[in-house]
């Protein structure tokens, strides 16, 4: 999620399916993952910046500094457009990005939730206990929208990654190793045939030698 004038999230402009790639890159990769709140289950609710400033004269500051810098964009060159941009200082700001956690129980969020649950729970172990000494063994572009990345982990399996977010499948070879997860069930099995199809992300881990 990114600092947008309207506190949009990312799943509702991005296809789930292209999401749902980026989650798992995002949590099994050996970086520390970050999910800000609300993502665990694609919360659709905005997430507005704003400030609580008790100076009026800073609470002024602010809100006319976020529209100067929203400016530069051709969405809100019309000064009437930037006056719409929510006032960080305003209480009703805040209260519009409160969590709605009933959102958690409609059937995509729900699904989400577990998804994101799963590849926690698969992280913490399976890859976790290993993390503190792993090491890049590179990476290479996928066509204009995909990566293949290999790290090997401190117990000497190595983990392999594929992620891309086109829209047509690209070749793509499977790691070594079994399947750990895929974005989306099946993706897994026709990688070594058709290549990795559009907006997925698939991981594999190779166990140590014996």
């Amino acid at each position: 999620m990114g600092n947008r004038a309207f506190g949009d999230r990312i799943y509702t402009l991005a296809p789930a399916d292209a999401v749902r790639a980026a989650l798992l890159l995002k949590l099994l990769a050996p970086q520390v993952p970050m999910l800000f709140m609300g993502d665990e289950f694609f919360s659709e609710r905005p997430f507005l910046f704003f400030t609580g400033f008790p100076s009026e004269d800073l609470a002024k500051a602010v809100r006319e500094g976020r529209r100067k810098e929203f400016a530069k964009f051709a969405a809100f060159a019309d000064p009437e457009k930037r006056e719409r941009i929510p006032d960080p200082n305003a209480p009703g700001t805040f209260e519009a990005s409160r969590l709605d956690l009933s959102e958690r129980e409609k059937p995509a969020q729900a699904e989400a939730e577990r998804f994101v649950t799963d590849l926690l729970k698969l992280r913490a172990r399976r890859l976790a206990p290993y993390l503190a000494e792993a090491r890049s063994l590179g990476a290479e572009a996928l066509g204009t929208h995909g990566v293949r990345a290999q790290w090997k982990l401190g117990d000497g399996s190595v983990l392999t990654i594929l992620a891309q977010f086109g829209d047509t499948a690209i070749p793509a070879q499977p790691g070594p190793g079994t399947l750990l997860a895929e974005s989306l069930p099946g993706l897994g099995a026709a990688v070594a045939e058709n290549g990795i199809g559009p907006r997925a992300a698939i991981a594999w881990l190779q166990e140590p030698a014996a």
